[in-house]
């Protein structure tokens, strides 16, 4: 299989292991393709495979899928019940790979990893080289340099929040899932409006304090590992920023529920932010006008005190 040009889906957890991926395919020098930006197109085509219910962003997934099958020969669809023990993902990525199979059969191939069943990061990408015919050895030496460099890369964007952190700047932390926050549809104008207002953006998703338990000062009973990570971030910065907002995308259960009590726990300006498939802009902006115009008031009332 190693002439096969593989499919890469900018969508769901791909936005965690990018690097890892694709540093660990070059060095297997086994071609692929990413898929390209969401756009209003992108959505409706993943509408057309799920039903209604799906949450926005696994609508965005598959319609990536769907532009790559023309594209290349198969797709890496990752399916992650667990990152760490003790903990859950949210159930779309234990079904991820059987839906994905049934929608585009024998197309798929699967990077499966799962802490509870003792499937490390390592041991998933050794499967993966075997499911391309790939020497053991050869595909470990790939993954140790990818996951080298991966660390690298992960510890660069904490660098660089940490020093907007720490600065002198007015700050506002976007929380979120990587999949919602670097998705420029999601997204929208977002980021732009906040650096208009001369305000620094602070990502959660950049910090991997993976052993800490900061988390349960809001919730002891947590245990979906991506709302853990982004709590986690929260209890970093709550005392160096100047307000919270929180973005989602419709219908996420794990977030309505997590949201809530980070909303009535966190003496922090907060602006909740739900992202459906009209993703009205004007409405967005005008929200967030409205939330920098709060931070400003309390800044105010502040220095006047």
């Amino acid at each position: 299989m190693k002439d096969i040009k593989l499919g890469l889906v900018n969508g769901l957890l791909y936005y965690d292991y990018e690097e890892l991926i694709k540093v660990f395919l070059d060095e297997l020098n086994i071609s692929y393709i990413s898929s390209g930006k969401t756009t209003k197109e992108t959505i409706e085509s993943g509408k057309r495979l799920l039903v209604d219910e799906s949450c926005l962003s696994l609508k965005i997934y598959f319609g990536h899928m769907k532009e790559l099958m023309d594209k290349c020969d198969y797709v890496i669809t990752i399916r992650c019940p667990s990152i760490r023990r003790d903990e859950m993902m949210c159930t779309n990525f234990y079904a991820l790979y059987d839906l994905a199979n049934n929608l585009f059969p024998n197309r798929i191939i699967e990077l499966n990893i799962d802490l509870k069943k003792r499937i490390t990061l390592k041991r998933a990408f050794i499967k993966l080289g075997k499911k391309l015919n790939i020497n053991r050895c050869k595909t470990a030496r790939a993954f140790d340099k990818a996951f080298k460099r991966y660390v690298e890369k992960r510890n660069e964007e904490t660098e660089k929040q940490l020093n907007i952190l720490n600065s002198t700047a007015k700050k506002i932390l976007l929380v979120g899932h990587s999949y919602n926050l670097l998705d420029d549809y999601i997204m929208s104008d977002i980021k732009n409006i906040l650096k208009d207002n001369n305000i620094e953006v602070i990502l959660s998703n950049r910090f991997f304090d993976e052993e800490n338990e900061e988390y349960q000062s809001i919730s002891k009973d947590l245990y979906w590992s991506k709302n853990i990570d982004s709590l986690n971030a929260i209890m970093r910065c709550k005392d160096k920023i100047d307000g919270l907002i929180l973005i989602s995308a419709f219908p996420c259960g794990p977030d309505s529920l997590v949201n809530e009590m980070i909303r009535h726990k966190l003496d922090l300006p907060i602006l909740n932010l739900v992202i459906d498939e009209t993703n009205d802009n004007g409405g967005i902006i005008t929200r967030i006008e409205s939330f920098i115009d709060i931070i400003n008031m309390q800044e105010d009332v502040y220095d006047q005190n």
